[in-house]
């Protein structure tokens, strides 16, 4: 009998601990306060979706800030015209988007950036498998927008580049070498979109290739070349500098990298 009472109260003993410790909750992980200024209103920004390939893709990312809550946000693909519909929350110094590209996910992460006019940070596209994707985007003007606007420190819509630089809504001719090959260039500048075309002058003015992009406030261009079929065949990654200069690096469709620098006529 004194056997079998201390077996039972251990068997009691155990099954108490077993059912107690399901009293406990689970622990969530915590999410950060949010510590981002940021005044209600609605807001635009415009960059690139760059995955590091030949075709960074322009987007937008639009989203509203009613009474501690992000609503209606957005995110567009400028190229293909397609938009996907977004959750958003404040998480610590960032914002935080998630969305649906199809069945597969759709997760952006942006941070204020040091200009105090910018959002940079990182997106995952799991429909295209693309990861750790670079997002650089700029404040766009915008009616809806009030003019006390801050995320961090933006205070209002930027412009795209020091006048002293380059202007906005201007056509540029250039000229300079990429690598060992001379080239001469001509771009159209419309706000933060960039157009044109250019040649390598031991081919002629005939055999053409066409560039699109987008220019950032800092001087930093992104350029993408297509062929006359609208095949993606080479990408520009520079910045224009003082002086009238456009410098950087070209890479072609198939990987190669070269030097170059163009200087405005």
């Amino acid at each position: 009998m004194v056997a079998s009472l201390i077996v039972l109260g251990i068997a009691f003993y155990w099954w108490q601990s077993k059912n107690g410790s399901h009293d406990t909750p689970p622990v969530d992980e915590e999410t950060p306060a949010p510590t981002v200024s940021l005044a209600d209103g609605s807001y635009v920004y415009e960059g690139v979706w760059d995955d590091g390939g030949s075709d960074p893709q322009s987007c937008r990312i639009l989203f509203t800030k009613d009474n501690g809550r992000l609503k209606s946000c957005s995110y567009t693909n400028l190229k293909w015209s397609t938009t996907i519909q977004l959750t958003g929350e404040m998480r610590g110094d960032s914002l935080h988007f998630l969305g649906k590209n199809g069945k597969e996910d759709l997760v952006i992460a942006l941070a204020p950036g040091s200009d105090g006019k910018s959002l940079s940070g990182r997106g995952i596209d799991y429909a295209h498998k693309s990861g750790n994707v670079k997002l650089k985007l700029y404040a766009m003007d915008t009616a809806s927008q009030p003019s006390s606007t801050t995320i961090e420190r933006v205070e209002e819509p930027a412009p795209v580049i020091e006048e002293s630089t380059v202007s906005r809504g201007s056509v540029y001719s250039l000229s300079g070498s990429i690598d060992r090959y001379n080239v001469s260039m001509d771009l159209n500048i419309n706000g933060s979109d960039v157009t044109g075309s250019y040649y390598y002058r031991n081919s002629g003015s005939g055999a053409r290739l066409y560039l699109r992009g987008t220019l950032f406030s800092d001087g930093e261009m992104v350029l993408t070349e297509t062929n006359d079929e609208g095949q993606m065949t080479g990408r520009f990654d520079g910045t224009f500098v003082s002086g009238g200069t456009y410098e950087g690096v070209f890479s072609n469709n198939r990987g190669d990298t070269m030097s170059f620098t163009l200087f405005v006529q």
